[in-house]
């Protein structure tokens, strides 16, 4: 699975990357796993839709998921 994790600034999520990279790698699941700020994703979405499977947003940025 490929999963692009986006917040206020990339760095609140890359915590919760390395956790999340952690856990699968001891349960033995394969994971590709991003951090970025939110505002990345808005200018890039179509490279974005054709990178990963699945876009999670921090709580702090949730007011921008609309966009």
């Amino acid at each position: 699975m490929r999963i692009l994790l986006a917040c206020g600034a990339g760095l609140s999520t890359s915590i919760l990357m390395k956790k999340m990279e952690k856990y699968c790698a001891g349960a033995g699941e394969e994971l590709t796993i991003s951090a970025v700020p939110v505002s990345d994703i808005a200018n890039n979405v179509d490279a974005y839709q054709k990178d990963y499977d699945c876009v999670l947003i921090g709580p702090q940025v949730s007011y921008r998921l609309d966009e």
